[in-house]
C-alpha cells in the first residue's frame, strides 16, 4: 500500500499546481476584461472626465466635493486593487475546496 503514496503525492502536487495556475489565469483574464472596459470608456469625453475625477481628483466648477478622512488621511479604494486581487490568487487558492488543507498535510505541501 505504501508504494501508492509517492505516485499519489506527485499527482496531487501537479493537479494542485494546475488548478492554482488556472485560477490565476482566470483572474488575469478578468483583470484584462476590466482594463478593456476602462480603455473603451476612455474613448469618450464622459469617460475621460470620470477617470480624471476618480483617479486624479479632478474637480470642475460647480462640483461639491466631500473628502472623508480617518486620522487626517483620506479614505478610499486603493488604486491598484485589481493588481492586488490577481497577485493574491496563488496565496489564497483552495484548489480542492475544504479538503485542500487536509490534503496539503497528507502530501506534505508547504
Amino acid at each position: 500500500m505504501a508504494w501508492y503514496y509517492e505516485p499519489a503525492q506527485i499527482w496531487y502536487r501537479e493537479t494542485r499546481q494546475e488548478r492554482v495556475l488556472r485560477a490565476t489565469l482566470a483572474g488575469i483574464q478578468e483583470y484584462n476584461d476590466e482594463l478593456r472596459d476602462e480603455l473603451a470608456s476612455l474613448e469618450t469625453t464622459e469617460g475621460v472626465m470620470e477617470y480624471a475625477r476618480r483617479e486624479l481628483n479632478f474637480v470642475v466648477e460647480g462640483d461639491n466635493v466631500i473628502v472623508v478622512t480617518r486620522d487626517g488621511v483620506p479614505l478610499g479604494e486603493p488604486r491598484s486593487s485589481r493588481e492586488a486581487v490577481v497577485s493574491s490568487i496563488p496565496e489564497n487558492a483552495q484548489p480542492f475546496g475544504a479538503w485542500t488543507d487536509f490534503l496539503d498535510t497528507v502530501f506534505d505541501i508547504d
